[in-house]
């Protein structure tokens, strides 16, 4: 939940609840004004409890108030470093989540790939959607997020708007990706294969971008038509696409998770 989202249900419970506190006070004080009798202690008594009732109600009112802001973020995603990636991009992609969405962040044990997502149509590589079903199987249940990063091929086979394969099939049946996730899902997995540079900062910089853009997805969001630089942009089969984009969601889509 954004904190924009918290805001507005917080303002929403502050509305009941003012609402309330009016209306009791509001009986309270006309139970005051109807039991007030010359040389009487009652009126103090009464003022008294008024006062007693407002600070109540102020209290619940702060409460109500911190409870919600305090849900602004308790998400967690799990980062599964693959092989031989470095640690030094996993430690970066960690840093970039939590800056960007405010999840609690931890990293998993190395593994290998699952070597049943291994194939070989045109190259040697993995299937990304089967690592994808592998992790969600594999997920702790007190685990929101799970993200895959590996320096091996991943692909995944592109379809149109009709569920067909594209055209050439030869080209799009294993189709090499900067990554893949469920959307909406827990899963995701970024590989660097495509990522190429020999300036390891600019590797850094687009593992970055691709491992939010991943989880943006996650999180229900579709490719963003709003902002050129938001990091939710189609990539549209091109690195450059990457490279032109920030590496952080646009208000438009902040205000949309």
């Amino acid at each position: 939940m954004t904190y924009l989202k918290v805001l507005t249900k917080t303002k929403i419970f502050l509305t009941v609840i003012i609402f309330v506190f009016h209306e009791v006070n509001r009986v309270t004080i006309n139970h005051y004004l109807r039991s007030i009798r010359p040389m009487s202690t009652r009126p103090s008594i009464l003022l008294t409890k008024l006062i007693s009732t407002m600070k109540f109600f102020a209290i619940i009112i702060s409460a109500l108030f911190i409870m919600g802001c305090s849900q602004k973020s308790t998400k967690k995603v799990l980062i599964q470093p693959y092989g031989d990636i470095e640690q030094s991009f996993v430690d970066e992609a960690k840093k970039s989540i939590e800056k960007t969405f405010g999840f609690n962040v931890y990293i998993a044990p190395r593994l290998e790939l699952p070597i049943s997502s291994f194939v070989s149509v045109k190259t040697p590589r993995y299937r990304a959607d089967s690592i994808l079903d592998i992790q969600k199987k594999n997920k702790a249940d007190t685990i929101d997020f799970i993200i895959g990063l590996t320096r091996m091929d991943i692909s995944t086979t592109k379809h149109d708007n009709d569920g067909n394969v594209l055209k050439p099939v030869s080209r799009y049946a294993d189709w090499g990706v900067f990554g893949l996730a469920h959307s909406p899902g827990g899963s995701s997995i970024v590989s660097i294969f495509r990522l190429g540079s020999s300036n390891n900062g600019i590797v850094l910089e687009r593992l970055k971008k691709v491992c939010n853009h991943e989880l943006g997805h996650n999180l229900g969001l579709p490719h963003c038509t709003n902002s050129e630089k938001c990091v939710l942009r189609d990539a549209a089969e091109s690195i450059r696409t990457v490279d032109n984009v920030a590496d952080t969601l646009c208000n438009f889509c902040k205000n949309n998770i």
